[in-house]
Order: C-alpha cells, then sequence, then structure tokens
C-alpha cells in the first residue's frame, strides 16, 4: 500500500508533488535493487534515491568497503597499507 506524506496534501485538500519529492516517495517504497537503478537514470533522481537507499543499511558492510584498502581476512577486517 502507498501512503504520502502530509507535506504532499495541500490545504485545499489536493495533492500537489515537485518531482523530486515524487521521486523521493518511488524510492521509499522501491526494493534495494531498485532503487540502485533508479539512482543511475538521471542526476535529478540520483540525490532523492540515494538518501532512500542509504536510509536503511543492513549491515555495516556497505560502510566498510568504502574504507579504501580494507579487506577481511580470516574474519577479521584488516587495512592494508601501501609499501613504499
Amino acid at each position: 500500500m502507498f501512503f504520502l506524506s502530509q507535506s504532499f496534501v495541500q490545504s485545499t485538500g489536493k495533492i500537489s508533488f515537485e518531482i523530486a519529492e515524487l521521486i523521493g516517495e518511488v524510492a521509499r517504497h522501491s526494493s534495494p535493487s531498485t532503487q540502485a537503478s533508479l539512482a543511475r537514470v538521471s542526476k535529478q533522481c540520483h540525490h532523492e534515491v540515494i538518501r532512500a537507499l542509504w536510509r536503511v543499511v543492513p549491515s555495516v558492510l556497505p560502510l566498510l568497503r568504502l574504507v579504501p584498502n580494507i579487506r577481511k581476512v580470516n574474519g577479521e577486517w584488516v587495512r592494508f597499507y601501501p609499501l613504499h
């Protein structure tokens, strides 16, 4: 079931959408794989969809993958430093 937030309903009782708000609402009610696809559609979609995509992170793993040179070795996370 799809519910609209109160910001969409104006005092006249009519529903008013701005494109960014509409994209955000669609993204919040989509699966993570659909959100990832929507984020690649256009620059206009990207910002709103990324906010929805990162709203619920299933584990710390996606965040750890953002750290450069970090790998899981024997069940532990280890940061590798380049040799000079």
